[in-house]
């Protein structure tokens, strides 16, 4: 019981030190749920893309194209760009990949198949390049598989869009909301790069017919 008599300010220390003390609980409380919602997030994130990566990244073929083929398709393209309408500029799959491994870290990641009315890349992408945090659960591990894309002209560049993809190892569908972090990654806007786009600067449609990309004018 507290003393009537005892001057307020003994019962001051009592008072505060109850506030710190549930204060402290509270704060403990606040972090061990912010920890259990990041170790579910971790969970969810491994268990979700785990069957859909693989340890190795996949071997894709090699181009057999020579460097010539990229620079007769360079020289096409620039009596494209000179030529008043109409002209049209077609890219064949074997010169797609000879631009594509032109760069150095798309020779490893990705290569073109373009089939009738679409274009495919193969990817092997490791998800250590992916921004965190699923670089940070899933480092080790990479993306190996097959992207449908949507070729589209935009602001005078070419821009290639993910629309579907499949696993290279089971043949497994991801789901479109995964794609999202490829799309993110500008791996595939690599393939356009400014090359393509320079190549594209004039056109004002573009196709994918009888294995070739169309640019029109």
């Amino acid at each position: 019981m507290t003393d009537p008599l005892a001057p307020p300010e003994a019962v001051a220390p009592r008072a505060r030190k109850s506030r710190l003390g549930w204060g402290c609980l509270i704060v403990v409380l606040i972090l061990f749920l912010v920890m259990v919602c990041l170790g579910f997030a971790v969970y969810w994130i491994y268990s979700e893309a785990y069957d859909l990566t693989e340890v190795e990244p996949w071997t894709l073929p090699a181009v057999e194209a020579p460097p010539s083929e990229a620079r007769s398709l360079e020289r096409r393209a620039e009596a494209f760009r000179d030529s008043p309408p109409p002209a049209t500029l077609d890219v064949t799959q074997a010169e797609l990949n000879a631009l594509i491994v032109r760069d150095p870290e798309l020779e490893k990641s990705v290569r073109a198949r373009i089939g009738p009315g679409k274009v495919f890349f193969d990817v092997s992408y490791p998800l250590s390049r992916l921004p965190a945090p699923i670089s940070s659960v899933l480092g080790g591990r990479w993306f190996n598989g097959t992207v449908e894309c949507e070729l589209r002209l935009e602001d005078g560049r070419l821009v290639i869009d993910p629309i579907s993809a499949v696993t290279a190892k089971d043949q497994e569908k991801v789901e479109d909301w995964r794609l999202q972090p490829l799309r993110e990654s500008g791996l595939l806007d690599k393939v356009g790069g400014d090359r393509l786009d320079q190549m594209a600067g004039s056109a004002t449609s573009v196709d994918v017919r009888e294995g070739k990309i169309v640019l029109k004018k």
